[in-house]
């Protein structure tokens, strides 16, 4: 199961939809009429309310890691223009994988890619304490020096 999500605006309805009929609790920011928040503010918002937040936008990564924004979790969804049956399908496999949702969290997911998972040290900070990557036989941990 994934983790409680606030979707960003950039999150189709029907991958809303989709996920809220497997039981997973989802805010959306388009609902919200948060369409006018930057980047920070829906991270600051989500963080507020113990989600992740669910994008296909890069930026929510680098403000968590790089200007050390205070987080609970990140799924990046890439890439960002694909048909919604394409990121569905990711996210069964999210769904059906065995991973510790514990924050801070960044979970990177490329379509027809296996997916990786990079757990921060703290909420707030630049140093990764661990990165896994998905295989046909679970989750392996990677060597730092080598992420993608």
């Amino acid at each position: 199961m994934l983790p409680p999500l606030v979707a960003d605006i950039n999150i189709a309805v029907s991958v809303i939809q989709f996920l809220r009929a497997q039981g997973v609790d989802v805010v959306a920011g388009r609902e919200e009429s948060w369409n006018r928040y930057e980047d920070r503010d829906l991270l600051r918002e989500a963080h507020v309310r113990n989600r992740f937040v669910l994008t296909h936008d890069s930026d929510f990564g680098t403000l968590a890691v790089h200007e050390e924004q205070t987080i609970t979790g990140i799924i990046h969804l890439r890439p960002g223009n694909r048909p919604s049956s394409e990121v569905i399908a990711d996210l069964q496999v999210l769904l059906n994988a065995e991973i510790d949702w514990t924050p801070p969290l960044i979970v990177v997911c490329e379509s027809g890619k296996p997916f990786s998972y990079k757990r921060l040290c703290s909420s707030r900070g630049l140093e990764l304490c661990r990165v896994w990557k998905s295989s046909e036989s679970g989750f392996s941990p990677i060597d730092r020096d080598r992420q993608d």
